[in-house]
C-alpha cells in the first residue's frame, strides 16, 4: 500500500502519523495505523526495530493480529531492520 501523503490536519483517526517530508508542506504517511500506535507497520518497524532485529517478533505478532494474511507483509518488514 502506498503512502497517502496527507497534511496533519487531514489525517483521520487510525491513519499513520509518520512524517514523510522535512520541508513545508509537512506531509504524513496516512496509511492505516496499527492499533494503539500512531504508525503503520512499516513506519513502526523503522522506529522500533533495532538494527540487530530486536523487536521483530513483537512487531510480527502485532501485524498478524490485525490481519492474519499479513504474514508476507511482515516478512518484508524484516528488510527494514537490516
Amino acid at each position: 500500500m502506498r503512502q497517502r501523503k496527507r497534511r496533519i490536519f487531514d489525517l483521520e483517526a487510525g491513519e499513520c502519523r509518520y512524517p514523510i517530508t522535512d520541508e513545508p508542506p509537512h506531509l504524513f504517511c496516512g496509511r492505516r495505523a496499527l492499533t494503539d500506535c500512531p504508525y503503520c507497520p512499516h513506519h513502526r518497524a523503522l522506529c522500533h526495530v533495532g538494527k540487530d532485529g530486536s523487536g521483530m517478533d513483537r512487531l510480527k505478532s502485532e501485524v498478524e493480529s490485525i490481519n492474519p494474511a499479513a504474514v508476507d507483509y511482515s516478512a518484508r518488514i524484516e528488510d527494514v531492520a537490516e
